[in-house]
């Protein structure tokens, strides 16, 4: 059997492209990767792995390359992909593949893996496939009694734990996730959006943590967004993961004022403005 292999090099002048993610070349199959004026076109068949592998060029010379772990912003929300770099030699190729789990650690941290991305099998891989796999729970925002009162403080309650811990078993061993939650209210009103302690999730009166006034009365819609973030435990490693996020309202919670009617200080029964 004869493999058909071709490397054609086409440099365009005045060619200005933004850098892109490399198509990973399949077997015996077209591999394209470009670069500011450049366009490297290599057609063959691959003769390594995904890691530090190449694919053959003219007469038999091998293209070597390794998979750098890189955001794609074009997605929604941003994920992580691969773009497939390529080196001199297989030397170069294997131990670029290895220096890129500290950047895979890093960028998963932050954002998933974008759809049909390999992520490889290490501890970090495999907790950040875990965790972006995961449904975390909605907060329920709920203020008692379920009106305010204008100048008073009002207790916001969350009724959903933002802390706890998940475990599964993977083929490196014992995954552990240490999960914390922090909230983060849109009063609706000239405060605005307020940021509270992780683990933070608020309380009835008069304990509560999270609790807030309004000025003025009327109708707010009251938002909740509890960002998500987890510490993994697995096979003697551990890291951060984060990029998650849940969210919940209270729709037009009524505030009302109160108003004194002209009376004798210390008798004045008091009355809820329309």
């Amino acid at each position: 059997m004869y493999w058909l292999s071709v490397v054609v090099i086409v440099a365009l002048s005045g060619f200005s492209a933004a850098p892109a993610p490399a198509l990973l070349a399949t077997s015996c199959g077209p591999k394209f990767s470009w670069s500011g004026g450049n366009v490297d076109l290599a057609i063959g068949c691959n003769s390594g792995n995904a890691g530090g592998g190449g694919v053959h060029g003219v007469a038999g010379v091998p293209v070597y390359g390794y998979n750098r772990p890189v955001v794609d912003t074009g997605q929604m929300p941003p994920c992580v992909t691969t773009q497939r770099v390529v080196v001199p030699d297989q030397q170069t190729a294997a131990a670029q593949d290895a220096a890129q789990e500290s950047r895979w650690q890093d960028l998963l941290s932050q954002y998933g893996p974008c759809p049909r991305t390999q992520v490889p099998v290490s501890p970090v891989g495999l907790a950040a496939q875990y965790w972006y796999q995961q449904t975390l729970d909605s907060p329920k925002p709920y203020i008692a009694p379920g009106r305010g009162v204008t100048g008073l403080d009002m207790f916001l309650e969350l009724r959903v734990p933002l802390q706890r811990t998940l475990q599964v078993n993977t083929v490196l061993g014992d995954l552990a996730l240490d999960v914390t939650g922090q909230a983060t209210v849109d009063w609706a009103d000239d405060v605005r959006s307020e940021r509270f302690p992780p683990g933070e999730a608020g309380g009835p009166f008069p304990d509560g943590g999270i609790r807030h006034q309004w000025t003025i009365r009327g109708a707010y819609d009251v938002h909740v967004r509890v960002d998500w973030s987890a510490t993994w435990h697995l096979a003697g490693q551990a890291g951060q993961l984060g990029g998650l996020f849940t969210d919940g309202d209270i729709p037009a919670f009524p505030v009302v004022e109160i108003q004194a009617s002209g009376c004798q200080p210390g008798r004045c029964p008091t009355t809820a403005a329309p």
